[in-house]
């Protein structure tokens, strides 16, 4: 510190600080004879942050592949998972009031202590908060592609929906053609690579954060709902009007 300030004080023009000699000086943060537990404890707990959440993925997708009916096992999962990034957010809150109440005749500067807390907490929140957003999106596209009549119908709605949208271009002459035939028949295939690399952008990112999650989640949203916009039943012609292409689409 004390040469940052002196190469500081030089450059903004007060040479003399150039003539400081050099101190060496130390200053007792803590004192404590159980530092070696301490340490010890600390690299245990290292190693446990590093293995843990991917131990814990690993039982959730066990536990979802050996279920009966995968898609409302995911949902409950990818629930239970949000609701426990909750229950630890509280916890992380009441933990700074029990904190600072054990604080508060100990120390002189009681928001000092509080910014040192939420200092030492910043990661776990944005962690808490991306694996809980992360955990609400999968949920949500496991309920969706799921057996319920509810998700049958949005999906049926939907279905019609770009059937007509398809249908309205091509009476303009707006046609996707071959191209729209062939990709009818890999959908599936073309979906779950979408999914894969939204996937891979979120675990891969070197800070995933809710705003990403939330982000790529959007993209891969938008990417499958062009694929269902472009994709066209091989055969199908631009009718004049009717509805037998969005039917057999909605089928």
């Amino acid at each position: 510190m004390i040469d940052m300030l002196k190469s500081r004080l030089v450059e903004g023009g007060f040479g003399i600080a150039a003539t400081i000699p050099t101190v060496n000086a130390s200053f007792t943060l803590v004192q404590t004879s159980e530092l070696v537990r301490v340490q010890n404890a600390y690299r245990l707990l290292d190693v446990a942050g590093s293995w843990l959440p991917w131990i814990a993925l690993l039982l959730i997708a066990a536990g979802v592949l050996t279920a009966r009916h995968r898609s409302g096992a995911l949902v409950v999962a990818g629930l239970s998972l949000a609701g426990a990034m909750l229950l630890l957010g509280l916890g992380l809150a009441v933990g700074r009031t029990v904190y600072l109440r054990a604080l508060s005749d100990q120390v002189v500067r009681l928001d000092a202590a509080a910014v040192v807390f939420d200092q030492l907490v910043e990661f776990i929140r944005i962690a808490l908060r991306t694996v809980g957003v992360a955990a609400l999106v999968v949920a949500a596209a496991a309920y969706l592609g799921g057996r319920s009549q509810s998700a049958r119908t949005v999906r049926a709605q939907t279905a019609r929906a770009f059937a007509t949208a398809r249908r309205w271009a091509e009476g303009r002459g707006v046609s996707t053609g071959p191209v729209g035939s062939w990709l009818f028949g890999l959908k599936p295939l073309v979906r779950v690579v979408i999914l894969a690399l939204a996937g891979l952008v979120v675990l891969l990112a070197p800070t995933p954060t809710p705003p990403l999650v939330i982000t790529v989640a959007l993209v891969a949203g938008a990417l499958v709902a062009l694929l269902e916009l472009v994709a066209r039943p091989p055969g199908a012609q631009a009718p004049a009007g009717g509805g037998d292409e969005a039917a057999a689409s909605a089928g």
